[in-house]
């Protein structure tokens, strides 16, 4: 049953999903057909109100690893992207599940273990989103990006962050891939910064 939330705001953006992704029988390879039609059977089921086949936003690609099937266990994201522009055009359906993203990134980067899924961020608002403002989604991406290297610091599009020139010992920044600290003052600024 999905989630029933009071809207009061009209550029408030919501998180809709998992989307479970399909492979192709007997392979380990994702098929994109497949893929499809279940997250179009599951937005009709679980967001019949919404118009999300027609939304534009920004998405997440992730594993999910424990627990039962696509909303249990623990996810890791994998690679984030948007979709914007003439929303028409390019709603996050057609991105998010585009070739292109089955093709380079998808099956390139799936792990041999765990549920993979698609959480898409669009307005919240229903009804019919004609264009989004390029710069906002961008900075949308920007900050998924970021959030996600914090857990995954090999997720596949961290190259469009601003590159670091310094490290800090024990406080894991963004892209970066070393040692988080188990203990003492870069451990508690970490915690606190929300970075552990």
């Amino acid at each position: 049953m999905p989630l029933k939330t009071e809207i009061t705001d009209a550029n408030e953006f919501a998180v809709f999903g998992p989307f479970k992704l399909k492979y192709l029988p007997g392979t380990t390879n994702l098929c994109q057909i497949r893929s499809t039609e279940s997250v179009l059977d599951q937005i009709k089921r679980d967001y019949p109100h919404d118009n999300l086949e027609s939304k534009g936003g920004c998405y997440i690609f992730a594993v999910c690893k424990g627990g039962k099937g696509a909303k249990g266990g623990s996810y890791k994201p994998l690679y984030v992207g948007q979709s914007v522009g003439r929303v028409r055009r390019h709603p996050l359906i057609k991105e998010s599940l585009s070739d292109r993203n089955f093709i380079d990134i998808y099956n390139k980067h799936a792990p041999k273990h765990g549920t993979l899924v698609l959480f898409w961020i669009a307005k919240a608002a229903p009804g019919m989103v004609k264009s989004l403002d390029k710069r906002e989604i961008a900075n949308m991406e920007a900050e998924l990006i970021r959030w996600a290297t914090h857990v995954n610091p090999s997720i596949e599009n961290a190259r469009l962050l601003p590159a670091l020139s310094f490290k800090i010992r024990g406080l894991p920044l963004t892209a970066q891939c070393h040692h988080k600290a188990k203990r003492g003052p870069a451990r508690i600024v970490a915690k606190m910064l929300g970075v552990i």
